[in-house]
C-alpha cells in the first residue's frame, strides 16, 4: 500500500508549518522568532524576482499575469510574493494546517488578491508556479497533477514548476524507512512492500523529465528553459515556459 503523504502533511502542518516548507532550524515553532519569519517570506520574495525575470527574459521582455496559482502553497511564502506580480492568487495545499497559517499571515501582512484553498480551481490561470513541492509527492499521483495543471493555462500563459529527479547518497535513508521487502538484481531495487511507520514523516520522490516534457511539448509548449536546483543533494529540474 503506498504511502499516504497527504495524512503525513496533515501531521507536519499542525506541529511545524513553516520548517516543513523550509528545513532550516531556525524555522522550528520554538526557535521561530520575528525576525527568523521575516527572513522566511523574504526568501519566497527572492525566489519569486527570480522567476518573474526568467519568464520575462523568455517572453520578450513581458510578464503580466491576471491570475496565478501556487501549487503547494503552503503557508504563502511564494504565494504572497506572487500577488506583487498578479492581480489575484489561488494557493492551493493539501493540507488544511497550512493554509489556515498562510489566510492569517495574509492578513496580517496586509496583502490583498490571494485565496487559499485545498482543490485546483476550474478556471484557466495565467500563471502557474511550484516550487520543492512535486518532490512530495509520488510521481505515480503527481504526473497526472503536472498534467491537469498545464491543461488550466491559457494560450500565452506562464509556468514555473521545480521537480527532482535524481539525489545523492545522503538521501538514502529517507528510501530505508519505507523499506521493507525488496528485490535486487545488482542494479535496481524493486520495492515489494512497505514498512508501516506513524505519520508525519516527510517523503521524497524523483520525476521523469522525459514524461514531464512531453506533456510539456504536447500542450504547446514549443521551448521550454530548464535550470538546475541542488537542495541538500536532491537535484532538480526548474522548468520555465509560456504555452503556445
Amino acid at each position: 500500500m503506498p504511502r499516504d503523504t497527504d495524512a503525513d502533511w496533515d501531521v507536519i502542518a499542525t506541529h511545524q508549518p513553516f520548517f516543513g516548507v523550509l528545513a532550516n532550524e531556525q524555522y522550528f515553532m520554538h526557535n521561530l522568532t520575528p525576525d527568523a519569519k521575516q527572513d522566511f517570506y523574504a526568501s519566497g520574495e527572492a525566489d519569486i524576482n527570480h522567476v518573474v525575470r526568467t519568464l520575462a527574459a523568455i517572453n520578450g521582455g513581458e510578464f503580466a499575469p491576471k491570475t496565478a496559482l501556487d501549487f503547494g502553497c503552503g503557508v504563502a511564502r511564494l504565494t504572497l510574493a506572487m500577488a506583487r506580480h498578479a492581480e489575484s492568487v489561488i494557493g492551493v495545499d493539501v493540507a488544511d494546517g497550512m493554509l489556515d497559517v498562510a489566510r492569517r499571515e495574509a492578513i496580517e501582512r496586509g496583502v490583498a488578491g490571494v485565496e487559499f484553498r485545498r482543490d485546483l480551481p476550474e478556471r484557466p490561470v495565467d500563471w502557474i508556479n511550484s516550487l520543492i513541492v512535486f518532490q512530495h509527492i509520488p510521481p505515480e499521483r503527481g504526473h497526472g497533477i503536472f498534467e491537469r495543471l498545464v491543461q488550466s493555462l491559457r494560450p500565452g500563459a506562464f509556468l514555473s514548476v521545480q521537480v527532482t529527479f535524481f539525489r545523492d547518497a545522503r538521501h538514502t535513508a529517507e528510501v530505508v524507512r519505507d523499506l521493507a521487502d525488496y528485490r535486487y538484481d545488482g542494479h535496481n531495487i524493486e520495492l515489494l512492500s512497505i514498512a508501516p511507520s506513524e505519520s508525519g514523516a516527510m517523503s521524497m520522490y524523483d520525476y521523469d523529465l522525459n514524461r514531464l516534457m512531453r506533456t510539456l511539448f504536447t500542450h504547446d509548449f514549443d521551448a521550454v528553459t530548464v535550470q538546475h536546483t541542488d537542495h541538500g543533494g536532491c537535484h532538480g529540474a526548474w522548468l520555465f515556459g509560456v504555452k503556445g
